[in-house]
């Protein structure tokens, strides 16, 4: 590799991405000697030729420390032991003037950081900490300089997203993570799908809109389709948030969250009517027809209405159409049978006792038990398609 010059070190395709891997300097292929010689000699000439980014640090402080003795080898900072050599970010000192990036001994205060020195060095500096238990997977920035040293976060990730090759996905890596919001006038634009999933039981993420948690995904096709998230049952806890939608494997449903509530958004409301005449005579006992239902679903209301005032009291039996005909041991009204006691009209919305659901292929037998005076009885059953 040729080093003429400082600004042909930064172009180095290799070099920048050799430094800005923490975990692994010499994954692009270049060796340990040759990143840390390329390392001193942008340091050494100076911060004018150098990014406000600055080596990686091992760990970042929680809480304020005494610098002579708290930052030793062996001491424990945020979660982590540190060890002599160790890049540390001092950032929560009492006195601000003592904060910055340092470099572990065995013993006694630690020691500036040959890249953050010196006060022009400070000016800008941007930090990433790869571990710690508060800290790890951190971006800090330095806000204000000498001799105030004082440090904000910039984000919760090593990236705000990483990009991967395997069926152009796009890659979540915290919580806080934002690839465009509501104020980004910017568009994610490609060929084929895009696949965006999250690697936590903890984060969600949501786009147009709609909402997904940990572990689930968005994807999207050519045009304006997409495909919702897949669970086999509504989500417990976290998010409630309405608008969110997935699809439920289980019941072959879209389900949306509405008014705080899950609800099926495929499931459609309708009713059926049933007539019972007496052909201009009194309503008789007795069977007075059957119903099939061509789709499964729950029932959830009945009215009766009348050509006069009157009463009736009518029972449903239902069965399969296997085992037709239903038989009086098939109601499904228990002791709140639709019911007119000298009314014209009646209707149960809470089917105390009722067996609401149905198959699909199900008969339903509407039968009088008693009846006075009436001469023509509608049954109206209101149900909800599932």
């Amino acid at each position: 590799m040729t080093r003429n010059t400082h600004n042909d070190l930064l172009d180095h395709e290799d070099l920048r991405e050799a430094v800005d891997v923490p975990y692994d300097p010499t994954a692009s292929g270049l060796s340990a000697t040759e990143v840390q010689g390329a390392i001193d000699e942008i340091v050494a000439g100076g911060v004018s030729t150098i990014s406000s980014w600055k080596m990686p640090v091992r760990v970042a402080t929680t809480t304020s420390g005494t610098l002579a003795s708290s930052f030793e080898n062996g001491d424990t900072i945020d979660g982590v032991t540190l060890a002599t050599a160790d890049r540390i970010l001092i950032k929560n000192q009492v006195t601000t003037s003592e904060n910055g990036v340092y470099t572990v001994n065995a013993s006694g205060a630690p020691t500036r950081a040959t890249d953050m020195d010196i006060t022009d060095e400070f000016v800008g500096s941007v930090v990433y900490v790869w571990s710690g238990t508060a800290n790890g997977n951190t971006v800090w920035h330095l806000q204000s300089g000498s001799p105030n040293y004082q440090f904000l976060q910039l984000s919760s990730g090593d990236d705000f997203f990483e990009a991967s090759s395997v069926t152009n996905q796009v890659r979540f890596n915290s919580p806080t993570d934002t690839l465009f919001d509501s104020s980004d006038d910017a568009f994610l634009t490609i060929n084929g799908a895009i696949d965006l999933w999250t690697n936590s039981a903890d984060m969600t993420f949501s786009v147009n809109g709609q909402s997904g948690g940990g572990g689930q995904r968005f994807f999207f096709f050519g045009g304006n389709g997409i495909a919702f998230p897949t669970l086999t049952s509504d989500p417990a806890g976290g998010d409630s948030t309405d608008g969110q939608i997935y699809y439920n494997t289980s019941t072959d449903h879209f389900r949306g969250r509405v008014n705080g509530a899950w609800i099926s958004l495929d499931e459609t409301t309708g009713g059926i009517q049933f007539i019972i005449g007496g052909g201009g005579s009194a309503i008789t006992t007795g069977i007075k027809g059957d119903i099939e239902m061509p789709f499964a679903g729950v029932i959830t209301a009945n009215r009766l209405f009348a050509d006069q005032t009157g009463s009736i009291v009518i029972d449903l039996w239902k069965d399969t159409y296997a085992n037709f005909p239903p038989v009086v041991g098939d109601s499904i009204t228990a002791s709140a049978k639709p019911t007119l006691s000298s009314a014209i009209k009646s209707e149960d919305t809470t089917l105390t006792g009722w067996t609401t659901t149905f198959a699909a292929g199900d008969i339903i037998r509407v039968n009088v038990d008693s009846a006075t005076t009436l001469t023509r009885v509608t049954l109206a059953l209101r149900f909800r398609r599932t």
